[in-house]
Formats: C-alpha cells, structure tokens, sequence
C-alpha cells in the first residue's frame, strides 16, 4: 500500500516543479549587456560584487547602476512519441502515443549595483573598494513544481534567476596600479511561504508547508591591469539549495479513505555549478577587445526532479529515486568587441558558445538540453548630468540564443519520449540599464 501511495503522489503532486536551473543561464542582472559575459576584466562596471570583487579597488569612481532584463524562450515540442506508459506513469495504466508539450517561458527581473572605491590611509599608495548587488524577480518569487525523471523539461530555460539575490563583497590592491584581489559573499533567498497543494479530489484544501530557504555562495576575484592589456581570474563556489516538505498523506482504498500516511518530498530548486573564469583583454585606441574561457563543473550536478519517502507498515522506509543524467563538465569560450571612438556612445558585440553538460539522453530521463550559440549586441550613451545625476550613462542591450538541433534516440521502447525526437530552441535577452557616478 505504501509503495502505491509513493506513486499517487508523484502523479497528482505534478501541479508542483521545482526546476534545476543555474543562476547563469542568460547572464542576467544587467551583467553581460551585449558583450556576453566578458566584463570581468572591466574595471568601469557597477556590478564588481557579483562579476569578479577585485574590480571594485580597481575603479576610481563610485557608481550606481538600476537595471532591467527581460527574457523569453520556446523549445521545439516533441512530436510523436510516448507520452504515458504503464511502467513509466500511472495515470491510467495504458501506453499512450502523442505530442509533448514544451512551456514558453518569460522571466522579467530587476537588478542594483553599486561600487564604492576608496583610498587607503594607512597604507599609502594603494586603494580599497567595496560593493553591492541586488537582483529579484518582478513576478512570481519561486513556482514549486515536482516534476518526475519522465517530464518533458529544460536544464537551462524556464526558472533561472527567479529567487532574490543580494552579493556583498571587497577589493584591495595589492601592487599600485597592477594586481587587485576581492572576495564576495552571496545570498540566495528561495520559496515563498505557504503554498496550497490540492493532493487529491477528495481534499481540495490540502496544504504543504514550504519554508524560506537562506543558501550562500563566495566568489574570489583578481585582476590585473599594465598599460592597455588586462586580465581576470574568478572563481565561484557550487550552489545547490534543496527543501524537504513533510505531510500527512490519505490512503485510499477503493475510494474510502483508510489510513493517514506521513511522507517527505525532497527536491533541489535550482543549480549553479562551480565556476572558473579567465578574461583577457586589449586596447586599441579606441577599439577593446575581450576574449574569456569559462570552466563549469556540471559534473557534481544530479538533477532531483522529486524524491518521496514513506514508511511502509512494517516501519521500512519507501522512497522513490530519480534517473540518473549522465553529466559532464564543461568549457564556455567567448570573445567580444567594442567601440569607444565616437564622443559619449559605445557599441559592443560578443559571441559565446556554450556545450551542454547533459552526456547522454537517451535513458528514461527527459532532461532536454544542447549546444547554444549566443550573439550580443549593445549600445550605451553618456547623457552628460541631467537632474540629480552626475555622467549618466543608458545602455540597451540584446541577446539570441540559438540552440544546436539534437536528435535523441530513445535506448527503449518503454521510455517517455520513445522513439526519439530532435531538440531544437530559441532563447531571447533584454535589457536596460541606467548607470551614474556618484
């Protein structure tokens, strides 16, 4: 009775998901703008807490920065496959062929940054810095979704950046003019509360306590800088926050309520691999030119789309287990350019291609990811000191993600998707961005 109860809930729960999605995906928060990322060897960004803390001793001015980003993304549906099986799902009991449905997805956030740069009197000669960030949804602060292995769903696009982050962080120069260090903590604040979850017809105002959860993260940075050549080194600790709910479940037995059943759900929210990052960058004259490799290790990661657990009647706990999804880690190249030669504009453009982390698809998982190619483009004008503010700068920025068609082929028969079908997808950025010195 017990395993059937596992297997009930894992059915009707499916109003509930919680999607593992890392931080990064679309490099939002006013982070990238058209250079895709490259900026952490850019010493004039208001947002040094989160992208490398080593910049913010580095600068010589204090700046604020408010900005917005919108997102948008559709994966191609899968066509003509196996979307309920017996041995897969028990919704009721039969093999049913069809077309699998893939969300389009919209995310809309807010971001702060703010650095503050100072020089140091007991040490002369050399400079401090220390800086803010703040970024948050304008919708929904976290949907809770489980969703089982055999769902149709993206490791990158659907949730990402949907919690409330706040990084704070430090710089300090450690040779004049030359090398700078800095280290920042993150905060991630997840969940919402409260939240209804109708478990069955029966009982319509069944409830599942959902906590706020506090996960943190450190990010250490260096910069160094002789003449027109600069370069940066970050790096970035893994976050994996996780929830585990507890409830009192009905067991049913031909439709009479019989017993009272207590359970736990267990599920990851979301993922940010550890992350390494080397920048290099160039003046010439007025042309900047950005080239960066990025290390993610996707190898730690191993998704939690719904883990369960029960006693059964004789005390042994029942617990279901998620497919596993073959990872690897990954190597993310990017290069960019901009163009200062023209009095108060800037105009960038930025490349990134970034391999998916998934190895294999074709076992009973249907986490859907491929190769993305990522174009940038973005244009800033100084505004001179209008009102209140002193040199303010307005960025527009824009991204396309374009992912690589990948053919899965299904190694059974009997698996949620069978026979196989072709991920293909687009992805869309943008942003606005107002900057001040201050």
């Amino acid at each position: 009775m017990a395993v059937t109860f596992i297997l009930f809930i894992v059915l009707v729960a499916s109003g509930f998901r919680a999607e593992a999605m890392q931080d990064q995906s679309y490099g939002l928060g006013s982070v990238t703008t058209g250079r895709v990322s490259a900026v952490t060897a850019e010493t004039d960004h208001s947002f040094g807490a989160l992208i490398n803390p080593a910049l913010l001793a580095a600068s010589t001015k204090k700046q604020f920065t408010f900005g917005l980003s919108w997102v948008s993304s559709q994966v191609a549906n899968p066509t003509k496959v196996l979307v309920d099986s017996a041995r897969f799902r028990t919704r009721d009991g039969s093999d049913r062929e069809g077309d699998a449905s893939m969300p389009f997805v919209r995310t809309s956030l807010w971001s702060i940054g703010y650095s503050h740069p100072f020089k140091l009197g007991f040490w002369p000669g050399h400079r401090a810095g220390f800086g803010l960030t703040l970024s948050g949804p304008f919708d929904q602060f976290r949907r809770w979704l489980a969703l089982s292995p055999y769902d149709f769903t993206t490791l990158r696009y659907g949730g990402s950046d949907t919690q409330f982050k706040g990084t704070i962080a430090g710089g300090l120069e450690l040779v004049p003019n030359h090398l700078f260090f800095g280290a920042g903590l993150s905060l991630f604040l997840t969940s919402s509360g409260v939240s209804e979850a109708t478990l069955n017809s029966q009982n319509p105002t069944a409830r599942m306590a959902m906590n706020v959860g506090f996960n943190t993260s450190t990010v250490f940075g260096l910069y160094s800088s002789f003449d027109s050549f600069s370069a940066a080194l970050v790096c970035r600790q893994v976050v994996v926050p996780a929830f585990t709910q507890t409830f009192i479940g009905q067991v049913e037995v031909g439709g009479v309520p019989v017993a009272n059943q207590p359970a736990a759900i267990r599920t990851s929210l979301y993922f940010e691999p550890a992350i390494v990052e080397l920048e290099a960058q160039k003046r010439f004259g007025g042309l900047v030119v950005s080239a960066g490799l990025g290390f993610q290790k996707w190898s730690d990661y191993a998704p939690r789309y719904l883990a369960l657990a029960t006693p059964d009647a004789s005390g042994v706990l029942r617990s279901t287990y998620p497919s596993i999804t073959p990872m690897q880690d990954t190597l993310n190249p990017r290069a960019s350019l901009e163009w200062r030669g023209l009095d108060h504009w800037r105009f960038s453009a930025g490349y990134q291609f970034r391999p998916t982390p998934v190895v294999d698809l074709s076992n009973e998982s249907n986490l859907i990811d491929t190769d993305t190619h990522v174009l940038g483009l973005s244009v800033s004008r100084h505004l001179g000191n209008p009102l209140f503010f002193d040199r303010l700068t307005v960025s527009l920025y824009g991204q396309a993600h374009f992912l690589n068609p990948r053919v899965v082929v299904k190694s059974s028969a009997a698996f949620i998707g069978a026979p196989g079908y072709t991920i293909s997808g687009r992805a869309f950025v943008g942003g606005l961005s107002l900057t001040s010195d201050i």
